[in-house]
């Protein structure tokens, strides 16, 4: 069975569970697998030897130490079969190294939205919560939500343009590479406007037809 990226991706999907709670979204810790393909320099070496020395940065201290217990947990695997510490790396074999993921929580509001159609969905973005994966964040981003909450994994969206972690808004996402591609270029060329609306705390300095004075008692404002 040949192994494909997008359809473990799509599996592991379907293991997630989101929990609100206190206002925030939370990911129920997963198990994740993060898969190598054997590099010619590793040929004939052993398993520990090859992490211990090429994933070392990855472990704060003691690195065979860590490995060694990995591997007598079963978490660290060739060609999916658990091995042994004296197993040796062939040609071919695919590596994984099995790990608990843990995300930080975001914003528990509700995604809104705000139009979709055969191509697109477009939808509101809470502050807090990132666009696509990035850092420590994976399934608590507004890419994935949308994909297992709106679309029940049957299908998958595909960003467009990205706005900040503490930005809400309107965010595009396109329903397949194409569209994604045909709208980054409309973006890239500049045939697409973006505005932006900010509170400020006390009297804007410019005035003008685009500023607006707000009465709203700041110090109680939800940011």
């Amino acid at each position: 069975k040949i192994f494909s990226k997008e359809a473990y991706a799509q599996e592991v999907r379907e293991r997630i569970v989101y929990e609100i709670k206190d206002g925030m979204r939370h990911v129920l810790p997963y198990e994740y697998v993060y898969y190598v393909f054997a590099k010619k320099r590793w040929i004939d070496r052993t398993v520990l030897d090859v992490f211990s020395d090429e994933f070392r940065k990855s472990v704060r201290k003691n690195p065979k130490k860590y490995f060694t217990e990995v591997i007598e947990k079963g978490m660290l695997t060739v060609n999916g079969e658990k091995i042994d510490l004296d197993t040796k790396v062939r040609m071919g074999d695919r590596l994984g190294h099995a790990v608990i993921r843990r995300e930080p929580p975001v914003s528990g509001a509700e995604i809104q939205i705000l139009h979709e159609d055969d191509h697109i969905l477009v939808a509101d973005k809470p502050t807090s919560i990132p666009v696509h994966p990035c850092g420590q964040f994976h399934f608590n981003t507004l890419l994935e939500i949308l994909n297992i909450e709106h679309l029940k994994t049957k299908t998958r969206l595909y960003t467009v343009h990205r706005l900040d972690l503490v930005t809400s808004g309107v965010v595009v996402f396109a329903k397949s590479s194409k569209v994604s591609n045909e709208i980054g270029q409309e973006i890239r060329s500049h045939n697409v406007r973006k505005k932006y609306v900010a509170r400020v705390r006390g009297m804007f300095p410019l005035k003008g037809e685009n500023v607006k004075t707000l009465n709203t008692n700041c110090s109680k404002a939800k940011f």
